[in-house]
């Protein structure tokens, strides 16, 4: 998990959207974390949309629970609760061991 959050750790800028990552919790707790994304064009361009991944102790082995905290109307996100669907984060979930 150290590997994955070193890189998920830093800002970056690409040609789709900006990422920020942030830790809530400080040092005390790596597992919850949020990712601010900016998409730069489509349908969301320059929107901000805030999203929590709580990673579980049996991370790698099981998927991270996302949420996504900023209002929106997408198909993989329940408009009620947050809740992201994907079937990468539930059935097709498969570890990677670098």
């Amino acid at each position: 998990m150290a590997k994955d959050l070193i890189e998920l750790g830093r800002d970056k800028m690409t040609a789709a959207a900006s990422t920020r990552i942030s830790f809530p919790d400080g040092q005390k707790n790596l597992r919850r974390l949020q990712v601010l994304l900016t998409p730069h064009s489509g349908l969301y361009a320059h929107a901000s949309f805030l999203f929590t991944l709580i990673i579980p102790p049996q991370y790698p082995f099981q998927p991270p629970n996302v949420r996504c905290h900023t209002p929106c109307l997408h198909p993989n996100i329940n408009w009620r609760t947050g809740k992201v669907y994907l079937h990468l984060l539930k059935a097709e979930w498969k570890p990677v061991l670098r």
